[in-house]
């Protein structure tokens, strides 16, 4: 997990156990590895759907030393109204690293989405 942090000790030792822990019971890769199993499905979905943009409010972000801006600019390929950007010092983990910045973000669009209805 540290290989794609920015900040290498976001997550101590015993939270990693605890990680390995749940990913070595019975079944607990079963949901992460459907997630990269329905890849194909989930390609066609997005290709017909891509066929019109959304109009939902889309929230997207990367980390600076990960993703960066694709996380963004896919979605302005797809989503008529797209806010998010770049999260400076930032890698994959963005719940774990930043997680005060992720609050923030999400409440303030899910208050904006709210107005917006």
């Amino acid at each position: 997990m540290p290989s794609y942090s920015h900040d290498h000790t976001w997550a101590t030792e015993e939270e990693i156990d605890e990680y390995v822990r749940c990913y070595s019971s019975l079944g607990g890769m079963r949901a992460g590895f459907e997630y990269y199993r329905a890849f194909p499905e989930s390609g066609e979905q997005n290709r017909e759907w891509a066929e019109k943009n959304l109009t939902i409010p889309v929230l997207a972000y990367g980390g600076s030393d990960v993703m960066g801006s694709i996380p963004i600019e896919s979605m302005r390929l797809v989503a008529e109204n797209v806010s998010g950007g770049v999260i400076e010092d930032c890698g994959h983990w963005i719940p774990d690293e930043k997680p005060e910045f992720l609050s923030k973000k999400l409440i303030h669009f899910f208050a904006q989405a709210d107005q917006q209805r």
